[in-house]
């Protein structure tokens, strides 16, 4: 495990410009209005169910949601015995004593960068030095799987998540430094989920860092073409100068995405945060009625409204 980490590491270690600085989006008064009410209403769904999306990826969703709409109390997803060590559901259950039961792993890495958006947001310094100290004392591995293969394709950071995770608290700390190590190879334009954990990863990197560099622009604008439907997706676009507002605040006040007068739900798309998933595929298409009526969180829209409206 420690030599392959030292690979890792290796491999991603390059100088690079920022010279591509976040603009001043336009303001959507109508955009606004229905980010509060989605706001308010996402509060009443984490009331009722106690996290966002399902249980075994709520540590994510839930985060991504608080970083929008206002802090929500995470602390029971991090371990009470283990400072640093979080789950992925505030039960702490998923993959329980060597059982499965939900997932295959204690924790993932798009379940950590969701976390760093929300710890960014509240610079909660104390919460991410936590972090740095349990991922340095275990070899950067952040809990547990079934097994090495999952270990490492889960839970074991990245070397771009490393140094993400550096920069965090170095901001936090007031100290932010100019060149940050990581690699400024060209993005591979992956599809679906992937692609979402792409534009994270450079969304927060760009609020770390001052700004993109040319290959994390490209690809930015690169899966906006690719999918111009994904409200996240345009808006980070427009937020770079790569596409109008316009765009973005057409795909969120889209009706038959986003209804304006409740939360979506499963009759209107199956799957709860839309963004995560290419529009090719069903996930953007409703649930078959025999499944039931399921109603969605709201935190793909709050999400993606708060890229344009200066939240983040």
């Amino acid at each position: 495990m420690r030599i392959l980490i030292l690979i890792m590491m290796l491999s991603g270690c390059s100088y690079f410009q920022r010279d591509n600085k976040a603009k001043e989006v336009e303001a959507s008064e109508a955009v606004a209005s229905k980010k509060a009410f989605y706001c308010e209403q996402g509060k009443l769904f984490y009331e009722k169910n106690g996290f966002m999306d399902e249980r075994c990826d709520s540590l994510l969703y839930t985060a991504l949601w608080s970083a929008s709409c206002g802090p929500l109390d995470l602390s029971a997803w991090e371990d009470p015995e283990k400072p640093g060590k979080w789950h992925r559901n505030p039960q702490r259950d998923c993959f329980l004593n060597g059982q499965p039961n939900g997932s295959a792993s204690t924790i993932s890495r798009d379940m950590l960068l969701g976390l760093f958006h929300s710890l960014y947001k509240t610079k909660d310094l104390a919460n991410v030095a936590e972090i740095v100290t349990y991922g340095e004392a275990n070899q950067w591995v952040m809990g547990e799987a079934k097994d090495e293969v999952t270990l490492a394709s889960r839970c074991l950071l990245t070397p771009g998540l490393i140094s993400l995770l550096y920069d965090l608290k170095t901001s936090l700390s007031r100290s932010l430094i100019n060149g940050e190590p990581n690699s400024d190879d060209a993005w591979p334009i992956n599809t679906g989920f992937r692609s979402h954990l792409d534009m994270l990863n450079i969304h927060l990197a760009g609020l770390l860092r001052g700004g993109l560099t040319n290959s994390e622009l490209a690809l930015v604008e690169a899966q906006a073409n690719r999918q111009p439907h994904n409200a996240f997706f345009v808006a980070l676009s427009a937020k770079y100068g790569k596409r109008p507002a316009s765009d973005a605040y057409a795909a969120l006040l889209d009706e038959s995405i986003y209804p304006s007068t409740r939360l979506p739900n499963s009759k209107d798309r199956c799957i709860n945060y839309l963004n995560s998933r290419d529009q090719e595929g069903a996930d953007w298409l409703p649930c078959p009625p025999e499944e039931g009526l399921k109603e969605h969180d709201g935190t793909d829209f709050v999400f993606a409204a708060s890229i344009l409206d200066g939240t983040f």
